[in-house]
């Protein structure tokens, strides 16, 4: 197997599975030299060496990993139990509707956790991903914001949000282009793109 400095590889040492990085190989007489993560060296000839391959840990719900910590200790009875009382479960929790439906395995899954789990991540507000045009940003006693804007008659014209919930709202791409235009048809006023769950309401100048 051909390997690289810096690969992580797998041997046995003493009897029990090493993980450890390369640091040097002879190429010449097939010999690795390797630190393990507690920072000890072994040196093994490359054949007696396997390449390390991470186990992808399951992946659950944050309620279902909230179960599982509060079981896990009894974890098969606590599963037997739980299916028992069926009928005296919150049918209107997360973890119910995880037991619920047969495609989740939810069994198998329960059980493989116990190898280690990985909590999904919540889908971020989608506030956290707009962005909003303030104007006059530090000129001005109170923060505003553009709500809209049209071209009449090849002159501009805006409106002015005071709730950061009316203003126009998109990506920063978008939001970027748009300050753009505004500020080469009206060169009196500033105009500053800022994330939108970062704006504050009423800033204090």
């Amino acid at each position: 197997m051909n390997f690289k400095v810096g690969d992580e590889v797998q041997f046995i040492a003493n009897n029990e599975l090493v993980v450890g990085t390369i640091k040097h190989m002879s190429t010449q007489d097939g010999w690795v030299d390797m630190q393990a993560s507690d920072s000890r060296r072994y040196f093994r000839k490359s054949k007696d060496v396997v390449r390390f391959k991470k186990t992808e840990l399951i992946v659950v719900p944050q309620c279902v990993a909230d179960w599982y910590e509060q079981h896990r200790c009894d974890l098969e009875f606590s599963i037997w139990k739980y299916i028992r009382d069926w009928d005296k479960q919150d049918r209107a929790s997360g973890f119910f509707d995880f037991m619920d439906y047969s495609s989740n395995n939810s069994i198998q899954v329960l059980v493989k956790m116990e190898d280690g789990y990985e909590v999904e991540k919540e889908a971020k507000c989608e506030s956290e991903n707009l962005f909003i045009i303030e104007t006059d940003k530090g000129i001005c006693d109170s923060a505003m914001w553009i709500r809209s804007f049209e071209t009449v008659a090849k002159e501009l014209q805006y409106t002015i949000a005071h709730s950061k919930e009316d203003a126009l709202t998109g990506d920063k791409l978008s939001m970027t282009a748009f300050a753009c235009f505004l500020a080469t048809h009206n060169s009196r006023h500033t105009y500053t793109v800022v994330p939108m769950n970062e704006a504050a309401e009423d800033e204090p100048q």
